[in-house]
């Protein structure tokens, strides 16, 4: 087994997306729906770099970011971003992954 897979065991959730350790970490994305700005809120200070990405529906990367260790939030301005339904996902530095699904309206 790869020691990824042991650092963050994956699991099927109720929406069919697959989630891992990451969810130890309480991650808040607020607001959802959005409209200008996405506040994603880490309850506890990262102890790896976590790259974030806005995907829409297609699975497309829209924007980047990251939580640098040591820090607890990130933004995304999506003012030029359509309507419709993205996802937030979460990569640890080991490439384990984590994805939530957020609303954007206008």
């Amino acid at each position: 087994m790869p020691k990824c897979a042991r650092c963050f065991p994956k699991t099927a959730t109720s929406t069919g997306l697959v989630s891992t350790e990451f969810e130890k970490y309480h991650i808040s994305v607020y607001p959802n729906p959005a409209s200008e700005l996405i506040a994603i809120q880490i309850g506890s200070l990262v102890k790896e770099d976590v790259q974030i990405s806005l995907l829409d529906a297609s699975g497309k990367l829209v924007k980047q970011t990251s939580i640098s260790k040591g820090s607890s939030i990130a933004y995304f301005d999506i003012q030029t971003v359509y309507s419709g339904i993205y996802f937030l996902q979460f990569t640890g530095e080991n490439g384990e992954k984590l994805t939530k699904k957020v609303l954007v309206e206008r």
